[in-house]
């Protein structure tokens, strides 16, 4: 259908992305028409085209964006929690003494 939808407008390679039946990647071979695409498919009711944005588009960069925010949170997790938990210190002994007010 997209194909279809899409051969009036010049030369285009259309690939559908694993995993997610109802997408499709549409290559174009300048861009001319990937504007009157663009502009023609705006208020079209079953197919919806926008520009490839690999951040908002591609599973594989915004899982390994989802880790590395995971990763950082937990880190800063664990710096925050070992701040925290630490006992003050002596200043006549020199180790970890826990201060009775006496």
């Amino acid at each position: 259908m997209v194909t279809a939808a899409l051969s009036s407008f010049g030369f285009i390679e259309v690939k559908k992305l694993p995993y997610q039946n109802r997408r499709a990647i549409v290559a174009v071979d300048n861009f001319g028409n990937a504007r009157r695409i663009l502009n023609n498919f705006k208020s079209h009711n079953e197919i919806r085209v926008q520009h490839y944005n690999a951040l908002k588009h591609s599973s594989v960069i915004r899982a390994f964006i989802l880790g590395g925010l995971a990763l950082s949170g937990t880190v800063m997790f664990m710096m925050m929690r070992s701040v925290i938990k630490r006992p003050a210190r002596d200043e006549n002994r020199g180790d970890m003494t826990r201060y009775d007010g006496c």
